[in-house]
């Protein structure tokens, strides 16, 4: 024991003890319990565009005349 107090007190700066955790990380709740849970992993700006996605999605003409806007978008 009192080696490994040695060893930590005279070890350089950026070398890590074998004895310290590595920092932990937060599990991603896969279960949808709570949303707030569930989208922590997610910026902003992708909950954004997913939101509008999911609105364009909804308008009936895009609907049904998918093919269409897709073969002028990808031209």
């Amino acid at each position: 024991m009192a080696l490994l107090r040695r060893l930590a007190v005279n070890a350089p700066r950026g070398v890590r003890m074998l004895s310290t955790p590595p920092p932990s990380h937060d599990e991603l709740d896969l279960s949808f319990n709570s949303p707030k849970d569930a989208f922590k992993s997610k910026k902003t700006s992708e909950l954004v565009r997913a939101y509008l996605v999911y609105q364009i999605c909804s308008i009936n003409w895009i609907v049904e005349n998918n093919d269409m806007v897709s073969e002028s978008i990808l031209s």
